[in-house]
Protein backbone atom coordinates (compact mmCIF):
# COMPACT_ATOMS: atom_id res chain seq x y z
CA UNK A 1 0.00 0.00 0.00
CA UNK A 2 1.36 3.41 -0.99
CA UNK A 3 1.93 6.20 1.50
CA UNK A 4 -0.81 8.24 -0.21
CA UNK A 5 -3.30 5.41 0.21
CA UNK A 6 -2.30 4.98 3.83
CA UNK A 7 -3.01 8.66 4.41
CA UNK A 8 -6.30 8.82 2.47
CA UNK A 9 -8.04 5.62 3.54
CA UNK A 10 -8.48 6.56 7.22
CA UNK A 11 -9.83 9.97 6.16
CA UNK A 12 -12.29 8.42 3.68
CA UNK A 13 -13.36 5.82 6.23
CA UNK A 14 -13.96 8.45 8.90
CA UNK A 15 -15.92 10.60 6.44
CA UNK A 16 -18.24 7.72 5.54
CA UNK A 17 -18.84 7.00 9.22
CA UNK A 18 -19.71 10.68 9.83
CA UNK A 19 -22.26 10.58 6.98
CA UNK A 20 -24.05 7.66 8.61
CA UNK A 21 -23.88 9.25 12.05
CA UNK A 22 -25.47 12.38 10.60
CA UNK A 23 -28.72 10.56 9.79
CA UNK A 24 -28.69 7.84 12.45
CA UNK A 25 -30.96 9.64 14.95
CA UNK A 26 -33.78 9.75 12.39
CA UNK A 27 -33.56 6.23 10.93
CA UNK A 28 -36.26 3.95 12.31
CA UNK A 29 -36.71 0.22 12.60
CA UNK A 30 -40.18 -0.82 11.39
CA UNK A 31 -41.98 -4.03 12.39
CA UNK A 32 -45.35 -5.24 11.23
CA UNK A 33 -47.66 -7.60 13.10
CA UNK A 34 -45.90 -10.65 11.68
CA UNK A 35 -42.51 -9.47 12.87
CA UNK A 36 -41.24 -8.51 9.42
CA UNK A 37 -38.51 -5.91 9.67
CA UNK A 38 -37.80 -2.91 7.48
CA UNK A 39 -36.43 0.59 7.97
CA UNK A 40 -37.85 4.06 7.58
CA UNK A 41 -37.02 7.71 8.02
CA UNK A 42 -38.59 10.36 10.21
CA UNK A 43 -40.12 12.57 7.53
CA UNK A 44 -42.30 14.92 9.58
CA UNK A 45 -42.89 15.30 13.31
CA UNK A 46 -44.25 11.93 14.50
CA UNK A 47 -44.38 10.69 10.86
CA UNK A 48 -42.20 7.90 9.45
CA UNK A 49 -42.07 7.07 5.75
CA UNK A 50 -41.16 3.52 4.79
CA UNK A 51 -41.57 0.73 2.23
CA UNK A 52 -45.23 0.02 1.42
CA UNK A 53 -44.50 -3.55 0.40
CA UNK A 54 -42.64 -4.34 3.62
CA UNK A 55 -45.72 -3.51 5.67
CA UNK A 56 -47.69 -6.33 4.10
CA UNK A 57 -51.36 -6.60 5.01
CA UNK A 58 -50.87 -6.30 8.76
CA UNK A 59 -52.55 -3.39 10.50
CA UNK A 60 -50.27 -3.60 13.55
CA UNK A 61 -47.02 -1.65 13.22
CA UNK A 62 -44.29 -0.47 15.58
CA UNK A 63 -41.27 1.77 15.09
CA UNK A 64 -38.08 2.07 17.14
CA UNK A 65 -35.06 4.37 17.01
CA UNK A 66 -32.64 2.56 19.26
CA UNK A 67 -35.02 2.50 22.21
CA UNK A 68 -38.39 0.96 23.13
CA UNK A 69 -40.77 0.08 20.33
CA UNK A 70 -43.51 2.66 19.78
CA UNK A 71 -46.98 1.88 18.49
CA UNK A 72 -47.68 3.37 15.09
CA UNK A 73 -50.69 3.66 12.81
CA UNK A 74 -50.65 3.45 9.04
CA UNK A 75 -51.62 6.89 7.75
CA UNK A 76 -51.81 5.70 4.17
CA UNK A 77 -49.96 3.88 1.45
CA UNK A 78 -49.23 4.17 -2.25
CA UNK A 79 -48.36 0.87 -3.93
CA UNK A 80 -47.65 2.65 -7.22
CA UNK A 81 -44.55 4.35 -5.77
CA UNK A 82 -43.85 1.84 -2.97
CA UNK A 83 -44.25 4.41 -0.18
CA UNK A 84 -46.23 4.30 3.06
CA UNK A 85 -46.64 6.73 5.96
CA UNK A 86 -46.79 5.79 9.65
CA UNK A 87 -47.77 7.99 12.57
CA UNK A 88 -46.22 7.37 16.01
CA UNK A 89 -47.44 10.06 18.41
CA UNK A 90 -44.73 9.25 20.97
CA UNK A 91 -41.95 9.76 18.43
CA UNK A 92 -39.69 12.70 19.30
CA UNK A 93 -36.84 12.32 16.80
CA UNK A 94 -36.15 15.21 14.44
CA UNK A 95 -37.24 14.84 10.80
CA UNK A 96 -34.56 14.33 8.18
CA UNK A 97 -34.02 17.13 5.68
CA UNK A 98 -34.47 15.76 2.15
CA UNK A 99 -32.63 17.11 -0.89
CA UNK A 100 -35.74 17.28 -3.07
CA UNK A 101 -34.01 19.16 -5.87
CA UNK A 102 -30.98 16.88 -6.11
CA UNK A 103 -30.29 13.62 -7.91
CA UNK A 104 -26.77 12.10 -7.94
CA UNK A 105 -25.07 11.26 -11.21
CA UNK A 106 -24.30 7.82 -12.52
CA UNK A 107 -21.10 6.57 -10.88
CA UNK A 108 -21.37 8.59 -7.67
CA UNK A 109 -20.72 6.83 -4.36
CA UNK A 110 -23.75 6.50 -2.08
CA UNK A 111 -24.61 4.92 1.27
CA UNK A 112 -27.88 3.16 2.09
CA UNK A 113 -28.59 3.26 5.83
CA UNK A 114 -31.03 1.18 7.85
CA UNK A 115 -31.71 0.12 11.40
CA UNK A 116 -32.02 -3.15 13.26
CA UNK A 117 -32.11 -4.02 16.94
CA UNK A 118 -28.34 -3.79 17.30
CA UNK A 119 -28.10 -0.33 15.76
CA UNK A 120 -27.82 1.56 12.49
CA UNK A 121 -26.56 -0.32 9.43
CA UNK A 122 -24.84 0.95 6.30
CA UNK A 123 -24.18 -0.31 2.77
CA UNK A 124 -21.76 1.36 0.37
CA UNK A 125 -22.38 1.35 -3.37
CA UNK A 126 -22.65 3.50 -6.48
CA UNK A 127 -25.42 4.92 -8.62
CA UNK A 128 -25.49 2.53 -11.57
CA UNK A 129 -28.09 4.57 -13.49
CA UNK A 130 -29.37 8.10 -13.09
CA UNK A 131 -31.99 9.09 -15.64
CA UNK A 132 -35.13 11.17 -16.02
CA UNK A 133 -38.69 10.66 -14.82
CA UNK A 134 -40.23 7.22 -15.22
CA UNK A 135 -43.40 5.26 -14.52
CA UNK A 136 -43.33 2.22 -12.26
CA UNK A 137 -44.89 -1.11 -13.19
CA UNK A 138 -47.81 -0.15 -10.94
CA UNK A 139 -48.37 3.18 -12.66
CA UNK A 140 -46.59 5.48 -10.21
CA UNK A 141 -44.92 8.63 -11.53
CA UNK A 142 -41.35 8.71 -10.18
CA UNK A 143 -39.47 11.99 -10.56
CA UNK A 144 -36.07 10.43 -11.30
CA UNK A 145 -34.83 6.93 -12.10
CA UNK A 146 -32.06 5.98 -9.67
CA UNK A 147 -30.68 2.44 -9.75
CA UNK A 148 -28.14 1.53 -7.09
CA UNK A 149 -25.37 -1.04 -7.26
CA UNK A 150 -25.30 -2.26 -3.67
CA UNK A 151 -26.60 -5.12 -1.56
CA UNK A 152 -29.82 -4.26 0.25
CA UNK A 153 -31.27 -6.66 2.79
CA UNK A 154 -34.92 -6.58 3.78
CA UNK A 155 -34.17 -4.86 7.08
CA UNK A 156 -32.62 -1.87 5.32
CA UNK A 157 -35.45 -1.39 2.82
CA UNK A 158 -37.10 1.98 3.36
CA UNK A 159 -33.98 3.55 4.86
CA UNK A 160 -32.29 6.73 3.60
CA UNK A 161 -29.78 6.93 0.78
CA UNK A 162 -27.02 9.50 1.26
CA UNK A 163 -24.59 11.00 -1.22
CA UNK A 164 -20.96 11.88 -0.55
CA UNK A 165 -21.91 15.33 0.75
CA UNK A 166 -24.39 13.97 3.27
CA UNK A 167 -27.53 14.87 1.32
CA UNK A 168 -30.45 12.45 1.74
CA UNK A 169 -31.68 12.16 -1.84
CA UNK A 170 -34.17 9.32 -1.37
CA UNK A 171 -35.01 6.02 0.29
CA UNK A 172 -33.90 2.59 -0.90
CA UNK A 173 -36.43 0.02 -2.10
CA UNK A 174 -35.98 -3.40 -3.62
CA UNK A 175 -37.03 -3.40 -7.25
CA UNK A 176 -37.82 -6.16 -9.75
CA UNK A 177 -35.30 -8.95 -10.36
CA UNK A 178 -33.29 -8.14 -7.21
CA UNK A 179 -32.51 -4.61 -8.35
CA UNK A 180 -32.23 -1.76 -5.85
CA UNK A 181 -33.92 1.57 -6.49
CA UNK A 182 -33.85 4.91 -4.74
CA UNK A 183 -37.22 6.64 -4.66
CA UNK A 184 -36.12 10.28 -4.98
CA UNK A 185 -36.79 12.94 -2.40
CA UNK A 186 -39.02 14.91 -4.80
CA UNK A 187 -41.35 11.90 -5.12
CA UNK A 188 -41.32 11.35 -1.35
CA UNK A 189 -42.34 14.96 -0.70
CA UNK A 190 -45.09 14.91 -3.34
CA UNK A 191 -46.60 11.54 -2.46
CA UNK A 192 -46.12 12.01 1.28
CA UNK A 193 -48.07 15.28 1.19
CA UNK A 194 -50.84 13.62 -0.82
CA UNK A 195 -51.11 10.73 1.65
CA UNK A 196 -51.22 13.11 4.63
CA UNK A 197 -54.03 15.06 3.00
CA UNK A 198 -56.12 12.26 1.49
CA UNK A 199 -55.04 9.00 3.12
CA UNK A 200 -54.09 6.13 0.86
CA UNK A 201 -53.24 7.06 -2.71
CA UNK A 202 -55.48 4.94 -4.90
CA UNK A 203 -54.64 3.96 -8.48
CA UNK A 204 -56.96 4.34 -11.44
CA UNK A 205 -59.83 1.93 -11.91
CA UNK A 206 -61.86 0.81 -14.91
CA UNK A 207 -64.11 -1.68 -13.17
CA UNK A 208 -63.35 -4.26 -15.85
CA UNK A 209 -62.02 -7.79 -15.77
CA UNK A 210 -59.68 -8.02 -18.76
CA UNK A 211 -57.88 -10.86 -20.51
CA UNK A 212 -55.45 -10.56 -23.49
CA UNK A 213 -56.59 -12.13 -26.77
CA UNK A 214 -55.40 -12.12 -30.38
CA UNK A 215 -57.68 -10.25 -32.74
CA UNK A 216 -57.72 -9.72 -36.51
CA UNK A 217 -59.58 -6.77 -37.92
CA UNK A 218 -60.48 -6.56 -41.56
CA UNK A 219 -57.52 -5.81 -43.86
CA UNK A 220 -55.15 -5.73 -40.88
CA UNK A 221 -52.64 -8.12 -39.40
CA UNK A 222 -53.58 -9.94 -36.21
CA UNK A 223 -52.91 -7.85 -33.13
CA UNK A 224 -53.50 -7.86 -29.39
CA UNK A 225 -56.76 -6.96 -27.69
CA UNK A 226 -58.15 -7.07 -24.17
CA UNK A 227 -61.42 -8.97 -23.82
CA UNK A 228 -63.86 -7.80 -21.17
CA UNK A 229 -64.64 -10.81 -18.98
CA UNK A 230 -66.56 -8.90 -16.34
CA UNK A 231 -68.03 -5.45 -15.69
CA UNK A 232 -68.26 -4.18 -12.11
CA UNK A 233 -71.72 -2.77 -11.31
CA UNK A 234 -71.58 1.00 -11.00
CA UNK A 235 -67.96 1.14 -12.18
CA UNK A 236 -66.43 3.40 -14.83
CA UNK A 237 -66.62 0.67 -17.48
CA UNK A 238 -70.34 0.15 -16.99
CA UNK A 239 -70.93 3.92 -17.08
CA UNK A 240 -69.07 4.02 -20.41
CA UNK A 241 -71.35 1.32 -21.83
CA UNK A 242 -68.81 -1.50 -22.02
CA UNK A 243 -70.20 -5.02 -22.08
CA UNK A 244 -68.93 -8.50 -21.37
CA UNK A 245 -67.36 -9.88 -24.55
CA UNK A 246 -66.17 -6.50 -25.85
CA UNK A 247 -62.54 -6.43 -27.00
CA UNK A 248 -60.56 -3.26 -26.35
CA UNK A 249 -58.11 -2.73 -29.22
CA UNK A 250 -56.85 0.83 -28.71
CA UNK A 251 -56.34 3.34 -25.89
CA UNK A 252 -56.38 7.02 -26.89
CA UNK A 253 -55.61 6.01 -30.46
CA UNK A 254 -52.72 3.70 -29.59
CA UNK A 255 -52.98 -0.06 -30.02
CA UNK A 256 -53.04 -1.87 -26.67
CA UNK A 257 -49.92 -3.92 -26.03
CA UNK A 258 -51.00 -5.97 -23.03
CA UNK A 259 -52.39 -5.83 -19.52
CA UNK A 260 -49.15 -4.55 -18.00
CA UNK A 261 -49.20 -1.54 -20.29
CA UNK A 262 -52.78 -0.73 -19.27
CA UNK A 263 -51.95 -1.09 -15.57
CA UNK A 264 -49.10 1.38 -16.00
CA UNK A 265 -51.57 3.88 -17.45
CA UNK A 266 -53.80 3.52 -14.39
CA UNK A 267 -51.60 5.27 -11.85
CA UNK A 268 -53.02 7.68 -9.25
CA UNK A 269 -52.59 10.62 -11.62
CA UNK A 270 -54.95 8.98 -14.11
CA UNK A 271 -58.02 9.31 -11.83
CA UNK A 272 -60.56 11.65 -13.44
CA UNK A 273 -59.04 11.46 -16.90
CA UNK A 274 -61.20 10.50 -19.89
CA UNK A 275 -59.80 7.80 -22.15
CA UNK A 276 -60.98 7.06 -25.71
CA UNK A 277 -61.35 3.32 -26.22
CA UNK A 278 -61.62 1.51 -29.55
CA UNK A 279 -63.70 -1.64 -29.17
CA UNK A 280 -64.67 -4.66 -31.22
CA UNK A 281 -68.21 -5.77 -30.39
CA UNK A 282 -69.55 -8.70 -32.35
CA UNK A 283 -67.03 -7.97 -35.08
CA UNK A 284 -68.11 -4.32 -35.36
CA UNK A 285 -65.99 -1.34 -34.39
CA UNK A 286 -67.37 0.74 -31.51
CA UNK A 287 -65.96 3.79 -29.73
CA UNK A 288 -66.38 4.56 -26.05
CA UNK A 289 -65.26 7.27 -23.65
CA UNK A 290 -64.43 6.06 -20.16
CA UNK A 291 -63.75 8.34 -17.18
CA UNK A 292 -61.13 6.59 -15.01
CA UNK A 293 -62.21 6.23 -11.40
CA UNK A 294 -60.29 5.59 -8.18
CA UNK A 295 -59.92 1.97 -7.16
CA UNK A 296 -62.35 1.22 -4.31
CA UNK A 297 -60.91 0.61 -0.87
CA UNK A 298 -60.44 -3.08 -0.12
Amino acid sequence: MTEVAKALLPEISASLARLVEGVSQSVAEVRNGRGTLASGIVWRQSIVITSEEALGSSGSVTVALGGPSLEAKIVGRDPSTGLALLRAEALTASPLALAAGHAPRTGELVIAAGRREQGVTARLGIVSLSAGPWRSMRGGNIDHLLRLDLTLDRRSEGGPVIDSEGRVFGIALRGPRRSVLAIPAATIERIGARILENGSVRPGYLGLGLHPVRVKEQDQEAGLGLMVLGVAPGGPGEAAGLMQGDIITAWNGEAVSGLRNVFRKLGPDSVGQTVDLAILRGGQKVAAKCVIGARPEA
